[in-house]
């Protein structure tokens, strides 16, 4: 008897602090590096019989090509959706929900859907980029819709000082307020360091180090557990207070903008000059491999990518965590395959 999974998860956006779009230029640029790459091939007769032949395309260029060649990782702001047997939640509302919001509509709008219209939306904090979407998702204006949103009373009075009805901000920042989305039936204050339940999900908390402050979700059925931790800077490596929060993750997510050498200005991103970046709230590949680590970790994903880094960087990023990882877990006498690491990116889904 198959098992229903715990957690289907797939991310809807991974960069931080703003959307980075593919430019004209850079989309050209990666098609004639494509073309090059496949060209070389010393059976390119044969590679063309194939790719008439594939049942599709887009297949054949997955198995012949690098991701940062044939695609991207995407350059939308964080936003996670997280489907569990009884109930849905969404990380964040970063530019990647508006997207996700599209797909709701597409799902919950087909003839053949008989289940629920409902969702959770678990705010980690308001700075901007966790936040854009939300008045442009088009299920919040849909009165058969119930969206919850829950977050700290911070971030609660801070959504209302911008999108309240009585807000001095009225039509400042956007239009349409909290009346006009009926869809939006409740919002629900929490504190870091709580633990409450939404169905059969025991969800819990931890404050982060970010400015303004930012919170940490683990989210747990039975002996499965997923945490998502974006936007800190971690105060010692490993950070001990998230190591004991993610202790046997079966997955941890966290912020990675950085390496070490990045956030000490020894070197700059993507075309970037350098410049220390330390207080800006974002941590290092270095110190989530070794949280990850010290946690036991099944899965390690980084994100919040640093919108100055391209595509070819991210890879090559992804294959030295890679190393990283593998240094780190034969330094703490465990197995290669304990742990596995790879970037967030848009389109990524797996079970749990």
């Amino acid at each position: 008897m198959n098992r229903e999974p715990d957690f289907r998860v797939r991310y809807w956006g991974a960069t931080g602090s703003f959307v980075r779009a593919v430019r004209p230029d850079e989309f050209t640029a990666r098609l004639a590096a494509a073309l090059r790459q496949l060209l070389a091939d010393k059976n390119w007769d044969r590679l063309v019989g194939e790719a008439a032949s594939a049942d599709s395309l887009e297949k054949f260029l997955e198995m012949r090509l690098p991701p940062h060649v044939r695609s991207t990782y995407g350059g939308n702001t964080w936003c996670v959706e997280i489907g569990t047997p009884d109930e849905l939640f969404i990380v964040d509302a970063g530019s990647g929900l508006r997207n996700l919001g599209w797909d709701l509509s597409r799902r919950w709008n087909s003839p053949s859907y008989a289940g629920p219209r409902r969702a959770h939306l678990l705010l980690t904090h308001a700075h901007f980029d966790h936040l854009c979407s939300l008045p442009f998702v088009e299920p919040l204006y849909d009165p058969r819709n119930h969206f919850t949103l829950w977050a700290t009373q911070r971030v609660l009075d801070s959504l209302q000082a911008l999108l309240g009805a009585n807000s001095p901000l009225l039509q400042v920042f956007f239009p349409l307020t909290f009346a006009q989305m009926p869809g939006v039936k409740d919002f629900r204050s929490i504190e870091p360091g709580q633990t409450f339940g939404i169905g059969q999900t025991e969800l819990a908390t931890h404050p982060l180090c970010h400015p303004g402050g930012c919170v940490a979700y683990r989210l747990q059925r039975g002996p499965r557990r997923i945490v998502f931790a974006s936007d800190h800077e971690q105060p010692a490596v490993p950070d001990q207070e998230l190591v004991e929060f993610s202790q046997g993750a079966d997955l941890l997510c966290c912020d990675a903008q950085y390496t070490l050498d990045e956030y000490e200005g020894r070197v700059g991103i993507g075309d970037t000059p350098p410049q220390a970046r330390k207080g800006w709230g974002h941590s290092t590949v270095e110190a989530a491999v070794a949280t990850a680590t010290a946690a036991g970790a099944v899965r390690l994903h980084l994100g919040h990518h640093d919108p100055a880094r391209p595509d070819d960087d991210l890879f090559r990023l992804e294959q030295w965590a890679g190393r990283l990882l593998s240094e780190a877990l034969a330094a703490a006498g465990k197995p290669a395959e304990t742990c596995r690491v790879e970037l967030a990116h848009e389109g990524l889904a797996f079970e749990i």
